[in-house]
């Protein structure tokens, strides 16, 4: 299940991207950066796309420092096996970012729905952490109490 998933998020981190096209040209030296794919010119083309897409409510500056600090993404991470998942006993809080363009809104739901957290949506990019720093801030102060 985990493979599939990693695979799907894969695909669909491709397809926002605009990858396709990439996957049929001859390659030669193809890095996966954040979902996207860069060829040996540079990671420029895919930083230029990140920073819309990760972060399309931030200012563009600061879209693109982040965009050109993304390290790239680490298939390992979707493989790991965590032991113990504290959201089984303890009580979970989600923040859905609804204008998210790298995780859908739905997607982000059913996750929530899965682990039975309570859910506070926010407009914002999948940055709304930064972007919306104080909404996520609330969230997370209500928590705590």
């Amino acid at each position: 299940m985990k493979t599939i998933l990693s695979m799907l998020m894969l695909m669909l981190s491709a397809a926002a991207f605009g990858a396709a096209p990439v996957l049929a040209q001859p390659a030669k030296n193809i890095v996966l950066v954040h979902g996207a794919f860069a060829d040996e010119t540079s990671w420029d083309k895919v930083a230029a796309t990140l920073g819309a897409v990760f972060a399309g409510d931030l200012p563009k500056a600061d879209a693109e420092v982040l965009a050109q600090k993304q390290p790239p993404l680490n298939p390992v991470n979707f493989e790991a096996v965590t032991e113990v998942a504290a959201w089984h006993d303890k009580p979970n809080f989600y923040v859905v970012t609804t204008e998210d363009k790298t995780v859908p809104a739905d997607a982000q739901l059913f996750f929530a729905g899965r682990m039975k957290a309570g859910v506070t949506e926010i407009a914002a990019s999948h940055a709304g952490l930064i972007s919306k720093a104080a909404d996520v801030a609330d969230v997370i102060a209500k928590a705590a109490r």
